[in-house]
């Protein structure tokens, strides 16, 4: 026991000496750079280390990182935040220095029970760096690891790049450690940052199943920053209700009195004592800064020119055809600290794209390649004005438009006063519903939706809200639904792209302007376009086009509106679209599906130099929404209401596959037949009701008999034959 005793006092008296470690001068003799006030880095070679005051120990840190360059656009790009900034705050234990994760996730209004929820929590540990050095006060140690080890911060292949094919094509990236390099560090009002470069090497799967057999290498550049939160929490939080559109954080809440544990929101917000100052970028061209100062959501925003800020709006010379944002928020409150807005170079051709297939038929100013200023600078205004509205607190709002007739947005009085949706955060396309050359075409203004949800988000407390959402529950301007899963997209309603509450309408205008525009197109551009080069482009985004068009209408098949549910307001929280409309969409779907013919235009497809013909490839495309939308009718067959069954719809199909007049038996109906047979055996042998389509598929066989086809005759006796 003494021998025991005896080591043990060795330990205790050898530890402050183990800890002490180096002095700073030896540690930064050949420092490359040093950078920082209250908390440093240090770089030596290709180490970096921080130097943090013992006064500094537990307080919270805003960790994050951002892409500012890559070595392919097409998987990744400047703006690109791989994971969400995370609170980290550091402690010292023995010789070791541990940054750690904190945890807000548990509240609770009783103080009892706070006490016991603090005592019973820690904060999680995700490093530990040895001790390098201690003097006067401050503990210095290396975290280099942090930069040039694989984690969620250097995960820098965005799931959403060019190259990821809209969710089609699964990149897998393996981290190549050995080409991680520290390049430099630097700090200015806010923060200290560390700038390096990764390298991991890409493997593509297309649907995450048939690999290219390639291998690529992508390498990016990231900054890396520390951001010391304050002592004091900025803003009060507040409890934040889901349906007011604006931004929010969850924690669990421990109720009082044995009712057990619930979600708890809060508002995610800025502090409204100050003005926010957005700093744009020097390299924005002219004509871009205009349009930049003119986007705003809140007359409380200012601009100004340059780089020194914590609100900056940062262009990047890249093909990217889109804006991306990022904000910093404290988690002990939701307050949004500071926000980047990434400004792609590639977006003039985005909003080119848009204006001469959208717009082009009714306004001769968007007929070109180079776009009329005045139209571009509009363009650039509106989208800007989303994502200032991120920066700010508030959430796409997909519904917006659905507040408008149709034929309201086609008006040029209506679209003069009230713009072309309740909400600048809706996803919004030009106007291609109008014919009217005096109707708005961009909508660069927030509106009543907007409107409502600032107010809740920065003037009401909750229980305001809760009110005014309540008698606000039936009214179409004030409607909120954010972007919906897509794999449980439901709400045909709060779709991107779309416009008005009259989808059939909105489709027949859509492809009526892009039936004109690819018509119209040679004579259009030829002048500045003699190579074809840009119309050979034009041509696969005119199909994209075409695809979200007919996908507005297919949505409604099957559809639902949803709403989230609240005690205080009665009413069902899904509704089935009515059937009569279903119906309705159904008949007008596989007409549209039939009439693509001007798809394959020869004047346009031969020049260009491309294989068709893609009116037959796009027919067999759609034809195979109309199955999917078949079998997304069953999730709707266990609702009250006016329910558009299953086995109506297909009905509906098998009537207008064998009995349209206007159909002639070609390569195309023997395609949709054909299927139809397939699809209606495949229901028969997996439905809960076997026998109802069983029946059908004997009702098939008649009408397949009476058309006179053999080889589906053959086909359907072999399906009933086989149940």
């Amino acid at each position: 026991m003494r021998r025991f005793v005896i080591i043990l006092l060795a330990i205790c008296l050898a530890l402050p000496l183990s800890m002490k470690g180096k002095t700073y001068e030896e540690l930064f003799e050949k420092q490359d750079a040093c950078t920082g006030t209250s908390y440093k880095l240090h770089l030596v070679g290709q180490k970096v280390y921080m130097e943090l005051p013992d006064s500094l120990l537990g307080r919270s840190f805003l960790m994050g990182s951002v892409v500012e360059r890559t070595s392919d656009p097409l998987e990744s790009y400047r703006g690109y935040v791989p994971a969400r900034s995370r609170e980290v705050v550091f402690s010292v234990a023995d010789s070791n220095m541990f940054m750690m994760y904190p945890s807000h996730g548990s509240i609770s209004s009783d103080a009892n029970s706070s006490i016991a929820i603090t005592s019973s929590s820690r904060p999680a540990v995700v490093e530990s760096f040895g001790i390098a050095g201690r003097q006067g006060g401050s503990t210095c140690f290396e975290i280099s690891k942090l930069f040039t080890s694989k984690s969620e911060f250097n995960d820098a292949l965005s799931p959403v790049a060019f190259n990821a094919s809209e969710g089609y094509v699964k990149r897998t990236p393996t981290f190549q450690n050995a080409s991680s390099v520290i390049k430099c560090i630097d700090s200015d009002s806010t923060c200290v940052s560390v700038v390096g470069s990764n390298t991991v090497k890409v493997k593509s799967a297309l649907l995450g199943v048939f690999s290219s057999g390639e291998q690529t290498f992508l390498t990016t550049e990231l900054r890396y920053s520390f951001t010391l939160l304050p002592i004091e929490v900025g803003i009060k939080p507040v409890k934040a209700d889901l349906r007011a559109g604006y931004d929010y954080y969850d924690r669990l809440l421990f109720n009082p009195d044995g009712k057990g544990t619930s979600k708890e929101y809060l508002t995610s917000r800025r502090d409204i004592s100050k003005t926010v100052t957005y700093c744009i970028d020097e390299d924005f061209p002219p004509m871009w800064k205009s349009a930049i100062k003119e986007a705003g959501i809140d007359s409380t925003l200012a601009y100004r020119i340059g780089d020194d800020g914590p609100d900056r709006i940062i262009y990047c010379v890249s093909p990217v055809q889109k804006i991306f944002d990022s904000k910093q928020v404290d988690p002990r409150s939701g307050q949004i600290i500071s926000s980047s807005i990434y400004v792609h170079h590639g977006v003039q051709e985005l909003i080119q794209k848009m204006l001469i297939l959208q717009t082009g038929k009714v306004c001769e100013k968007s007929r070109r390649i180079n776009i009329d200023e005045e139209l571009m600078k509009k363009g650039i205004c509106s989208l800007i004005c989303r994502y200032i509205g991120h920066t700010i607190g508030l959430r796409d709002n997909l519904i917006g438009s659905w507040a408008y007739s149709s034929k309201d947005i086609s008006s040029a009085e209506f679209t003069q006063s009230y713009g072309l949706s309740a909400s600048i955060m809706d996803r919004l396309p030009f106007n291609y519903i109008t014919d009217d050359p005096d109707a708005l075409l961009i909508q660069t203004k927030p509106s009543t939706a907007d409107i409502f949800a600032l107010q809740c988000l920065y003037l009401f407390d909750h229980e305001t809200v809760v009110q005014k959402l309540k008698y606000a529950a039936d009214n179409p301007l004030l409607a909120f639904k954010p972007m919906q899963s897509a794999k449980a997209f439901y709400d045909p309603r709060a779709e991107y792209g779309d416009l008005g509450n009259d989808v059939m309408y909105s489709m027949s205008k859509g492809l009526e302007h892009l039936e004109y525009a690819y018509r119209n197109i040679n004579e259009w551009v030829k002048e500045e376009d003699p190579d074809y080069c840009y119309r050979s482009y034009l041509y696969n985004y005119m199909l994209d086009q075409l695809h979200d068009y007919i996908r507005h209408g297919f949505e409604y098949i099957g559809g639902m509106y949803v709403r989230r549910p609240h005690s205080d307001i009665p009413g069902a929280n899904v509704v089935p679209v009515p059937s009569s409309r279903q119906k309705e969409l159904m008949h007008f779907l596989l007409r549209t599906v039939d009439s693509l013919s001007w798809l394959d235009n020869d004047e346009v497809v031969h020049k260009v130099q491309l294989e068709g013909p893609f009116n037959k490839f796009a027919q067999k495309y759609f034809t195979n929404f109309v199955f999917i939308q078949l079998s997304a009718l069953a999730r709707s067959a266990d609702l009250e209401g006016d329910i558009y069954s299953q086995i109506e719809a297909a009905r509906d199909i098998m009537e207008y596959y064998w009995r349209e007049p206007l159909r002639t038996s070609d390569e195309l109906v023997r395609y949709q037949r054909q299927i139809f047979i397939e699809q209606i055996h495949t229901l028969a042998t997996s439905s809960k009701h076997p026998h109802t389509w069983y029946s059908l598929l004997k009702e098939v066989r008649k009408v397949v008999k009476k058309s006179g086809d053999d080889y589906l005759l053959h086909l359907v006796d072999q399906r009933i034959n086989s149940i």
